[in-house]
């Protein structure tokens, strides 16, 4: 849902004070990104059929600046009630923007991109990033209330290849993550060698 104010208010809802009004219909805020280290905050917003944004705000509210615009051509963008994402990478300083369709950009704190990831089979509803992982879930929405979770590498490079079906030291980058998430349930580890990487595999259904 898109909201036009931007609140701040105590854990238990008194105090309340409006950071932002927003009445430009296309920068009203949608997924809000807290970055308390440096006092600011970050929201997506959408034009639909036309664009794709990222606006940085300080927390006191002060300091309004687009930082990043994605054009597009179409809403395929927002099929399925997939919505752009947005996490930081804290060590790094990055923002890691997902487009809700079939890329992550790595962009720095000015907005500049620094890498372009493709996801063209597996779209994800939320993904953060922790050390040199990224973690994504997945919900079906067609009814079935499937549900599942998987741990990537931060970078699609993350496993090298040696040919069809090799893999590189895979047991030294994957074991570790399998014993630690086991208690998920059983775990499957799979390699696509059109995006480079693995990943652990936990379906849950509820």
């Amino acid at each position: 849902k898109r909201l036009q104010t931007i609140d701040v208010c105590r854990l238990n809802g008194s105090f309340c004070h409006i950071l932002l009004h927003q009445t430009v219909s296309d920068y009203l805020p949608q997924h809000l990104v807290l970055y308390p280290e440096k006092g600011i905050l970050f929201y997506t917003a959408i034009v639909k059929a036309r664009a794709q944004h990222i606006v940085r705000l300080g927390m006191d509210g002060k300091n309004l600046k687009l930082l990043f615009t994605l054009k597009t051509t179409s809403d395929n963008e927002n099929a399925n009630y997939l919505r752009p994402l947005l996490t930081i990478d804290r060590i790094n300083h990055h923002f890691y923007f997902y487009n809700g369709f079939d890329k992550i950009f790595i962009l720095n704190m000015q907005g500049d991109v620094l890498h372009t990831q493709y996801q063209t089979t597996f779209r994800f509803h939320s993904f953060q990033i922790f050390s040199d992982k990224m973690y994504k879930a997945f919900t079906q929405v067609d009814g079935t209330n499937y549900s599942e979770f998987r741990i990537n590498p931060k970078y699609a490079l993350g496993t090298t290849l040696l040919g069809s079906g090799l893999i590189f030291n895979l047991d030294r980058v994957v074991q570790t993550f399998y014993n630690k998430s086991s208690r998920f349930g059983q775990g499957a580890w799979k390699l696509d060698s059109f995006h480079n990487l693995y990943y652990l595999r936990y379906p849950i259904h509820v």
